[in-house]
């Protein structure tokens, strides 16, 4: 059996129509969801781009241990390894320029649609913002250089995610049909800013918009910006996903075409969302206006860390599952579909017997965080959840929060004084989850106060 593992950044569950949302952004994210398993409780673990891509191949938590650019160690087995072994050609179709990390494919195609050529593009000195330099995620000659680099395009075809799925079609018509089967992973960086789809697009969810277009916001807290400007913002975003849902829809049918639908398993999922301007926030931690320095990380709140998973196999019925699950138990379910074991060193378990309908539950909790070795020194807010709660260790960034969910499923009211002891029980699950996926034990003494409160370690933040 052939396997396809896609990944699109900043795809949040909630636009798309088979997780509930009636924008009609993603008809074919839907059609593929109708022949799925549907995981509905699926959050990334190490945050953001580069640290979920490292959990997702190498089927640990990297964040306890990993900075975002810390090369991947010899001792790691990458799915790619375990596949090879197994007999299949292994390929990875990918525009993500900033998390080129050893997945150990020899096969790696980098599609470079995001360098710059000056000679093609008008001159970015020219350009004029659509929105307040302030409202936008600076400094202004970045700004300028994305809306040259899109004024460029002659047609939605030179959009990078329409490059990418047409080189990965490309790659199973050349490569898709020997003895081998295949294990593709096709890695697209859209739906992820800048939301510049053509404008057609964009009026399928905010026509006749004239005020400030936040295509690329500032991530800031969400003040800066009205509801008006911030229902367009959504609609621009909106725009990308349809558009990127659009091209997945062209190399979908492609491997229909090529007769190699009825022997591929197909999973489709994400490496976080984006806020929106709930809770407060807009973006995914605060930025300087400066030089994109942070200034503060946020809680990873399920409306940033609930993404998509679907999981296609053919001869297996379609469901909908609430297991909680994480990139690391993605890998295990490939390796498992490709026949192979579970390496040692990986944390993951998988999911066939959720996709089986065997089991109800895989895992009992889920860990969301940044890095901690970007921040040795900075205790960053890091999320603790089980099939009822969720647990903010806010360490020295955030409050310490509690959520209950099943009563508050948008984590809206805070809880913590009412029910500190639940909230200290789940602390002290906290640090034996930390310890069961090997964090350093100073990281863990650094967190095992509860309720400690931040210290001012200002100087130990980190430039991503």
């Amino acid at each position: 059996m052939n396997i396809i593992l896609i990944v699109l950044d900043t795809l949040r569950q909630d636009v798309c129509g088979c997780y509930g949302s009636s924008l009609g952004a993603t008809p074919t994210i839907d059609a593929l969801a109708k022949e799925s398993a549907k995981l509905t409780h699926c959050l990334p673990a190490s945050f953001p781009t580069g640290p979920m891509r490292k959990d997702l191949h190498f089927g640990r938590y990297t964040f306890p241990y990993h900075s975002w650019r810390t090369p991947v160690g010899e001792e790691e087995v990458s799915i790619g390894q375990v596949a090879s072994k197994e007999g299949y050609r292994v390929g990875m179709v990918s525009d993500v320029r900033n998390s080129q990390f050893p997945y150990r494919i020899e096969d790696y195609n980098l599609v470079d649609c995001r360098t710059y050529t000056p000679e093609t593009m008008p001159d970015w000195r020219k350009m004029k913002l659509p929105a307040k330099a302030s409202k936008l995620r600076t400094p202004v000659q970045r700004l300028k250089t994305l809306l040259a680099h899109r004024a460029s395009f002659n047609s939605e075809e030179e959009h990078c995610c329409a490059r990418v799925f047409r080189e990965a079609h490309r790659w199973i018509e050349e490569k898709g049909h020997g003895k081998k089967p295949f294990l593709l992973f096709v890695d697209s960086f859209d739906p992820h800013e800048p939301w510049n789809a053509p404008q057609c697009y964009v009026d399928l969810f905010d026509p006749g918009y004239k005020g400030d277009a936040l295509f690329e916001p500032a991530y800031a807290r969400a003040d800066f910006a009205t509801a008006r400007e911030i229902r367009h913002m959504k609609a621009l975003y909106a725009a990308k996903v349809a558009l990127v849902d659009k091209w997945l829809g062209y190399f979908l049918e492609g491997v229909r075409r090529m007769g190699l639908w009825n022997d591929t398993a197909i999973l489709l999922t994400s490496d976080h969302g984006f806020y929106h301007g709930e809770h407060g926030l807009i973006g995914k931690m605060e930025l300087s206006k400066k030089d994109s320095r942070p200034t503060r990380r946020w809680p990873l709140y399920d409306t940033i860390m609930r993404v998509p998973l679907l999981i296609r196999v053919p001869g297996l019925r379609p469901r909908t599952s609430h297991a909680l699950c994480q990139p690391p138990d993605i890998a295990a379910t490939v390796v498992n579909l490709a026949g192979g074991k579970t390496p040692k060193r990986w944390h993951g378990q998988s999911l066939a017997p959720v996709l089986k309908g065997k089991s109800n539950r895989l895992r009992t909790w889920t860990l969301s965080s940044f890095t901690f070795e970007d921040e040795a020194e900075l205790r960053t807010p890091t999320c603790f959840r089980t099939g009822r709660y969720l647990y903010v260790y806010g360490g020295d960034e955030w409050p310490h929060e509690l959520f209950d969910i099943r009563n508050d499923p948008d984590q809206k009211v805070n809880i913590i004084k009412k029910q500190t002891a639940v909230a200290n029980q789940l602390h002290s699950r906290f640090l034996t989850a930390l310890g069961e996926i090997e964090a350093r034990p100073e990281s863990i003494a650094l967190r095992e106060d509860f309720m400690q409160p931040p210290r001012d370690v200002l100087d130990a933040r980190a430039t991503i």
